[in-house]
């Protein structure tokens, strides 16, 4: 189980060692939680790139990448590996 606070803004590359930028944003099915906080959630997937916090704000970017967390092979110290976006989950 990792924290939030282990993924957020990590570097983000591929098993090739292409880099996708830092994660700014995760994604989790269902609604908003208010007031009482669950001890854990689902990651459903992370979004990424230099210019994600863009999109929160409604902006049309296109320097965003988007992995579903089954994309992911490893998560070291501020650095998540990821399978290319051309390679299907094995």
């Amino acid at each position: 189980m990792e924290k939030i606070t282990d993924i957020i803004f990590s570097e983000v590359e591929d098993e090739d060692g292409r880099s996708y930028g830092r994660v700014f944003e995760l994604r989790s099915k269902g609604d908003p939680e208010y007031g009482e906080v669950s001890k854990s959630r689902a990651i459903d997937a992370l979004l990424c790139g230099t210019t994600g916090l863009l999109q929160q704000f409604g902006f049309d970017v296109r320097n965003v990448s988007v992995f579903d967390w089954d994309s992911i092979v490893d998560i070291k110290a501020g650095k998540i590996i990821v399978r290319p976006p051309d390679k299907k989950s094995k």
